[in-house]
């Protein structure tokens, strides 16, 4: 991210029109020094006439100037709502479609109202004031040549002292704004953490250690973020020193050359006046660039993420085609941190239902991971065999019931459809009552929200949602991770009837079943001291 990215999502037309406004309000300065250098021309010789032309002519200038600085804050405003509107959506696109996803929703949410908000406030925004008052300087900086062009020389000279605080403090700061980012960060998980675990928390009554882990966070950032203000306000002092001595100095040398007779007073009043409108606005450079430095870790991190690679985008507003593809495990090794399985081979032909069994932590949501390519393979190839040819895995021939099901604060309807398009209201309710559910949320559910996460609804009715979100998609492949945990007997018997009644392929990852069921299954896959082992059951 930088101001070569940014000029490229900017409209060049309003740009054009921008730096015009820009350019007129820069002669703020120049307007205030003429406007007071004539006032040391009347003398009682001055009529009135004079005096209402001098009105009209400033007030006139003054409208034009302020119209102009006007305009440039409303374009200024449009330009950071289309920046923040971008870089907003790449970032949401970028972490969601992202292949390596590892970012969490605390730090998604940081990131976008944190870091984000940084870079509107302290990047966007100073990068346009900075601009704006560069010109500004410039413009008076022409206008004290004009006036004298030795003096303005030594007025430029030390404007030049405005710049070091910039240079001389950047790092500070820099390293200043990463601490305070980091432990806002960590102040941001830490609070989300306490309350999206409160249930266990206040099961346990453990508040007093959470609560004083978030008091030592909350304290972190806070004395942070008083340093950071600190070190500001130190360097702003030091910028203001440095501005007064070129004021001062220049205006000495100016009076030298009054009581020398080689100036007026008058244009004296004006260099100084004028010489405002250079040592402020470069003093306000400098400002901004210390700014824009202490950002720099933030934007490199939004650049990183902008620069991932991602999946791409296929809109399935219809049921993907239905194929029968057979599963293939070629000698694939997998796992998050060591191997958990190396040199597994197994077929699944299509139609098949496979029970996965194993110890905790053994690998089975693994291998779910893999099928649904979420988890890429360390060795080995997994791809699907169908319609006379192989091709590798699909995720449109997926779908997947979570252990832990979200639900999206919409409608039943959008729930299950996630974006499928032509399925009738009958089918749907065909399958809700199937699970139970028209029963219990009644024949107008589907029109119905269940407010966040479905919090209206119990962990049971969560679970069967996603079982009819699955069904409904059709998919020839069902991946399904403790499908039942959260029914009864009752709900479960019906659940695998719908299951073993699907004409797909089924993966189940399941630690409670009995011989009854398992004879159900068409294979096994049972993990075993780091083993994958695929048995033929029917």
């Amino acid at each position: 991210m930088n101001a070569g990215q940014l000029w490229k999502n900017l409209p060049k037309g309003m740009v054009m029109i921008y730096c015009l406004a820009m350019l007129v309000s820069g002669f703020d300065g120049i307007m205030l020094s003429q406007i007071i250098s004539k006032v040391t021309l009347f003398s009682a010789d001055s009529t009135v006439r004079d005096v209402l032309v001098f009105v009209g002519v400033s007030l006139g200038g003054i409208f034009v100037i302020q119209s102009a600085s006007w305009l440039q804050d409303y374009l200024k405003n449009q330009f950071i709502r289309g920046l923040n509107r971008y870089y907003k959506k790449e970032l949401i696109r970028s972490l969601a479609l992202a292949k390596d996803r590892h970012q969490d929703v605390g730090g998604t949410i940081s990131l976008l109202t944190v870091d984000l908000k940084l870079i509107e406030d302290k990047y966007f925004r100073v990068m346009f004031d900075c601009v704006f008052h560069a010109v500004m300087g410039l413009v008076s900086l022409v206008y004290l040549i004009y006036l004298n062009p030795l003096v303005s020389m030594v007025f430029l000279a030390f404007t030049l002292l405005t710049m070091l605080p910039s240079m001389l403090f950047a790092k500070m700061l820099g390293r200043a704004t990463e601490q305070f980012t980091a432990a806002t960060e960590g102040f941001i998980k830490g609070t989300k953490d306490l309350f999206q675990g409160y249930a266990v928390v206040s099961t346990y009554q453990a508040f007093a250690p959470f609560l004083a882990r978030s008091d030592r966070k909350l304290e972190k950032m806070e004395t942070l973020g008083m340093r950071l203000n600190n070190k500001h306000a130190m360097v702003s002092f030091v910028g203001a020193m440095a501005s007064w001595i070129g004021y001062i100095i220049p205006t000495a040398i100016g009076l030298f050359f009054v009581v020398t007779g080689k100036l007026t007073v008058t244009v004296v009043v004006a260099l100084f006046l004028a010489s405002d409108r250079v040592i402020y606005p470069f003093r306000s450079v400098s400002s901004y660039l210390r700014l824009i430095q202490s950002t720099k870790s933030t934007r490199e991190k939004i650049a990183g993420l902008l620069a991932q690679e991602r999946k791409a985008v296929k809109v399935q507003s219809e049921r993907a085609p239905l194929a029968q593809p057979t599963v293939v495990m070629s000698d694939i090794a997998f796992g998050y941190e060591d191997n958990l399985i190396q040199h597994a081979d197994v077929r699944i032909p299509f139609g098949s239902k496979v029970l996965i069994t194993g110890a905790s932590g053994s690998g089975k949501s693994s291998l779910l991971d893999v099928l649904h390519g979420r988890l890429h393979p360390r060795e080995g190839r997994l791809f699907f065999e169908g319609n006379g040819h192989s091709v590798p895995n699909l995720a449109s021939q997926i779908a997947r019931i979570q252990q832990e099901p979200y639900y999206f604060d919409v409608t039943l309807r959008d729930n299950l459809l996630m974006e499928l398009e032509e399925v009738a209201d009958e089918e749907l309710l065909t399958i809700l009552e199937r699970l139970g559910l028209v029963d219990e949320l009644g024949v107008d559910c589907l029109d119905k929200t269940y407010g966040e996460n479905g919090a209206q609804l119990s962990g049971g009715q969560k679970q069967r949602i996603e079982i009819a979100r699955a069904l409904v998609h059709q998919r020839p492949i069902l991946l399904v991770d403790e499908g039942t945990s959260a029914v009864d007997k009752h709900a479960s018997d019906r659940i695998r009837k719908l299951f073993f009644e699907t004409d797909c392929t089924i993966f189940e990852v399941a630690h409670h079943y009995d011989q009854a069921l398992k004879d159900r299954y068409t294979h096994q896959i049972e993990f075993r001291n780091q083993e994958l082992i695929c048995h033929e059951l029917a």
